[in-house]
């Protein structure tokens, strides 16, 4: 008996026996079968605090999203806000809204931002905020975003329930040194990702398609882009999640609850912005940030307004995070290469106080070589965007734009610049897998260089009268 053969996003081929597959209507359901090959592959969920192995994908969905939001080890990323991205609404659309509730608070100035989301757990409440460890905006020092002084707001049990050990800041050191790390260990088990969840999502989805092909009902079939028609997507491809305050980073320890980031490379890069302000109406706007964050007790730092216009330095954090397929992670630097810094170095001090915004106005590469030491060597690929935004009235926006080689055009979110509020941590995590108007995009074979991450995608503008913008 042939094999089946089917290729899947990634360009491995099926090695089952010709069965019939999920949606084939000359069988009975019953024996339908999902297309299956022995290549798997670790990958982190939309927050970044745990990781599973995934099957290699044979749908769009299942490598975009079902992995993610139909992955019950992924329970850390349930209750966090996240965009809501614009999809095709039918009658089966609204099951999957249901997973979340409405956030009240995110039209009303909680929130901050202009976008809906869905809700938000304690991770984000403010009661759960050490508001005597923020800081202003304006800045002489490293500090601007209550980067070097907050606390991480993820309790100790759910610390516990990682797949990578945090360690305090007292014994992490000699505990790295005196452990092999298993970023490169052989041996190492994960727990496998249980199927059975993600099998009932790929049925429901093709009886979804059959319904809606039934209906020639319109739809977008692949991840946005320039030369696509502009119809909504079935399901999103990108994800947009806000994890917490702006002080659950801290530059000084950077990041302790995040799986497979090697020691000396858990660090965002900081990025120092100069904004053109109206001093009057700067100094107002920072009240009002004050007062919401909690923080109206402590005054402002005077300073002598002579001008009518002055320049006023934010900071914020990014960090442009890698992945490979054994869930290796790394962020990089301008030059797109690995960035460590050594512990117990000035060079994390330096690197912060000599930031400017040229890091903003870079290209990266969509793949490249990964840091594994075991052979071969893997190619990582542009996984997700850290974005640590600073206490003071901006709204910093990102529009993502990936250009692949050989094809014209970009993809992207479909929709405009996702607004991002000031004082908060997200994350936009980027498809696993691109397809398009020039079809599945299948990576080359090999470590080179591939694709390009446009720059400039991400946007700070200090928005004038920004506190008679906002439901107050």
């Amino acid at each position: 008996m042939r094999g089946c053969e089917q290729v899947s996003m990634t360009g491995n081929r099926c090695q089952l026996k010709v069965h019939p597959a999920i949606g084939d209507v000359s069988v009975d359901p019953s024996s339908w079968e999902m297309h299956s090959n022995d290549i798997t592959y670790l990958s982190t969920c939309s927050c970044g605090r745990r990781q599973a192995v995934r099957k290699d994908p044979f749908t769009l969905k299942e490598a975009n999203y079902d992995f993610y939001f139909e992955n019950s080890i992924f329970s850390c990323c349930a209750n966090l806000e996240k965009h809501v991205f614009a999809v095709l609404e039918d009658d089966d659309t609204n099951a999957e809204k249901e997973l979340w509730s409405p956030n009240e608070n995110w039209g009303e100035g909680e929130g901050g931002g202009s976008n809906p989301l869905f809700s938000v757990t304690s991770a984000m409440s403010r009661e759960h905020r050490n508001s005597d460890e923020d800081v202003p905006a304006e800045i002489d020092d490293e500090e601007a975003t209550g980067s070097d002084t907050g606390e991480d707001t993820v309790s100790n049990t759910e610390q516990e329930m990682l797949e990578s050990s945090s360690h305090s800041s007292q014994d992490e050191d000699v505990r790295y040194r005196d452990m092999r790390s298993y970023l490169d260990d052989e041996s190492v088990s994960f727990v496998k990702n249980p199927q059975t969840k993600l099998d009932e999502a790929a049925i429901a989805f093709a009886a979804r398609l059959k319904k809606l092909r039934d209906k020639q009902v319109p739809f977008l079939e692949g991840v946005p882009h320039s030369l696509s028609p502009a119809l909504p997507p079935l399901f999103p491809s990108w994800t947009l999640t806000c994890i917490g305050p702006n002080n659950y980073y801290t530059h000084s320890y950077g990041l302790r609850d995040q799986p497979n980031l090697k020691l000396g490379g858990e660090y965002l890069y900081p990025v120092t912005v100069q904004l053109e302000v109206d001093p009057v109406m700067w100094d107002r706007d920072m009240q009002y940030v004050q007062a919401v964050e909690g923080l109206s007790s402590r005054a402002l730092p005077r300073k002598t307004r002579r001008l009518p216009s002055e320049i006023e330095k934010v900071k914020l954090f990014i960090g442009m995070e890698y992945e490979c397929p054994r869930g290796h992670r790394f962020f990089v630097a301008e030059n797109g290469e690995p960035l460590r810094i050594p512990k117990n170095s000035n060079a994390r001090t330096a690197m912060s106080r000599e930031s400017d915004d040229e890091f903003l106005h870079c290209d990266f590469p969509l793949r490249r070589q990964c840091t594994c030491r075991k052979l071969p060597v893997q190619a990582a690929q542009l996984m997700r965007i850290h974005v640590v935004t600073p206490k003071a009235p901006i709204t910093v926006t990102i529009q993502p734009a990936v250009e692949l080689p050989g094809q014209d055009g970009y993809f992207g979110t479909g929709e405009a610049p996702l607004q991002l509020s000031w004082a908060r941590y997200y994350i936009l995590q980027l498809p696993f897998v691109y397809s398009g108007p020039s079809g599945v995009w299948i990576p080359p074979v090999g470590v080179e260089r591939v694709g390009t991450f446009k720059k400039d995608a991400i946007q700070r503008p200090w928005k004038n009268d920004f506190s008679m913008d906002l439901d107050v």
